[in-house]
């Protein structure tokens, strides 16, 4: 991850007014070069930097449909866990959730490549 800001979703969470699960990463706003790729992937490739989507979704349900990712009903589902129902981050056995379905795997769809020129922070 190169860059991650947060935004109001992050403040109802420290609030209590956006129920999550603790303890939980916050912050879901992130730009990331991609390191790896699997077989068949051509939408993106290593070295390629991307803002990442931290709703991630699938295009099943009817707001993916509808052209709203943003109210995905699979994200909505998952809350605090990744798609496949786990936590990737632990500390001492404990899950550790997080606000973004991006880290160390990601699905294709939420990456969208960046040109090189953008840089990763913008000047005080």
């Amino acid at each position: 991850m190169e860059a991650a800001v947060g935004c109001p979703s992050d403040i109802h969470v420290m609030h209590g007014t956006a129920i999550l699960p603790l303890p939980v990463v916050r912050g879901h706003e992130v730009a990331e070069t991609v390191e790896e790729v699997d077989p068949g992937v051509t939408r993106v490739k290593p070295g390629d930097r991307c803002i990442m989507s931290f709703v991630s979704n699938y295009g099943h349900c009817r707001s993916c449909r509808i052209e709203s990712p943003q109210l995905c009903d699979t994200n909505a589902q998952m809350g605090a866990l990744q798609y496949d129902g786990a936590a990737r981050l632990h500390d001492d056995g404990a899950d550790v959730y997080q606000m973004a379905k991006v880290a160390i795997i990601a699905p294709r769809q939420a990456c969208q490549v960046i040109p090189d020129g953008v840089p990763w922070a913008l000047p005080r």
